[in-house]
């Protein structure tokens, strides 16, 4: 029997997590807006937002695959192998990319998620409360990085990244963003999720 995602430990925050660095310009984000990028929302709406709403997540993609996924597609399900997407949402989304200071993120797509007593189920979880009480933890580990790496839910095999509003997350300047449509990998995604236009 699976081991379901329990509460966050404090012993978390005395533990040694794997770290990376990643290059902001490798980073894909999908939005609505062309300006006011990088945007660390406060909601409390998403998934790994802080609970006590005291500090903005911003999330992004390793690949326009990850980033298309985890925003358009996120309340989305596929009917007869493909998804079913609005002629209106694909031509008013904008894909930003990034420049600045290398970020230091922690990497839970690999071994430290198991140490802390992680599952994947912490990126596919319904339970928003829970997931946040869990990025909440991390944000609290003393090695204060920038946020931390996790495998995308509609694309395991990929990796979604997830920044606080602190240290070089904030230091990010935007590159001019890309109408979706005219993105060089625009024609890849809809392939590689079989995209229906309606």
């Amino acid at each position: 029997m699976d081991r379901p995602l329990g509460e966050p430990q404090a012993s978390i925050l005395t533990a040694h997590l794997a770290s990376v660095t990643i290059d902001p310009s490798m980073l894909f984000r999908i939005s609505s807006h062309s300006y006011g990028e990088p945007y660390f929302g406060a909601t409390g709406g998403n998934r790994f937002d802080d609970p006590d709403r005291s500090y903005g997540v911003c999330y992004l993609g390793l690949s326009l695959d990850v980033a298309f996924g985890e925003s358009i597609l996120h309340n989305i399900s596929p009917t007869n192998n493909a998804f079913s997407v609005a002629h209106e949402t694909l031509n008013n989304r904008f894909v930003h990319h990034f420049d600045g200071p290398m970020l230091r993120v922690f990497d839970l797509s690999g071994p430290s998620l198991s140490v802390i007593g992680g599952t994947l189920e912490l990126f596919s979880t319904g339970d928003y409360p829970l997931a946040q009480r869990w990025s909440a933890m991390i944000h609290r580990h003393p090695t204060l990085v920038d946020g931390f790496i996790y495998s995308s839910r509609l694309v395991p095999a990929h990796k979604a990244v997830a920044l606080f509003n602190r240290g070089a997350g904030t230091e990010m300047e935007p590159k001019e963003p890309i109408p979706l449509r005219a993105h060089p990998d625009f024609p890849g995604v809809m392939k590689s999720f079989s995209i229906q236009e309606i």
